[in-house]
């Protein structure tokens, strides 16, 4: 899960080697709409609960979370 040997990604780059899968995005760089560009991916998981159990260690404070998978349109995700 803890990711090998973490570098910064562009998102393209984060969605082809971690295909459907939850992403804990360490120091993440935003566009204005707060769009994540690149980061440092520290964890991948298929289950959601995996990245929350790393988030509340507190040890990376500035992050995002994204999910690399299709999300229907008729399905919310709420946080």
């Amino acid at each position: 899960m803890p990711n090998e040997r973490p570098r910064v990604m562009t998102l393209k780059q984060i969605y082809g080697k971690y295909p459907n899968q939850w992403v804990l995005i360490s120091e993440p760089r935003l566009t204005r709409d707060l769009d994540i560009i690149q980061g440092t991916v520290v964890a991948h998981s298929k289950d959601v609960d995996a990245i929350y159990k790393i988030i509340r260690t507190g040890k990376y404070p500035r992050g995002a979370i994204e999910f690399t998978g299709h999300i229907p349109k008729n399905v919310g995700i709420a946080f």
